[in-house]
């Protein structure tokens, strides 16, 4: 599911947390500030529905009217990047 990685990637606030988002198609990639770890697909951008505005960020610099349409295996993308964060930290 993983497609290759676009070479252009806007770092991003959504909702309080930090992605990489490509910003002609709306994909979201994870985001390693310390970059050990490749940024991984993780799902698309979407905006925030009129009838939910209640989930709009207020916090400045956020994509505020925007949230993460995660992947469906969102949970093992999770883990297999979690591994890969820790296998980096246990070399150091």
């Amino acid at each position: 599911m993983n497609a290759p990685l676009p070479h252009t990637l806007i770092k991003q606030p959504v909702g309080g947390t930090v992605y990489l988002i490509h910003s002609d198609t709306g994909n979201v990639y994870s985001y390693d500030p310390d970059n050990r770890v490749k940024p991984e697909y993780i799902g698309v951008l979407e905006e925030i529905p009129e009838e939910n505005k209640h989930d709009i960020s207020k916090t400045n610099g956020c994509l505020a009217k925007a949230r993460v349409r995660y992947r469906d295996d969102i949970r093992e993308v999770m883990d297999r990047l979690e591994t890969s964060y820790r296998a980096y930290s246990d070399k150091k």
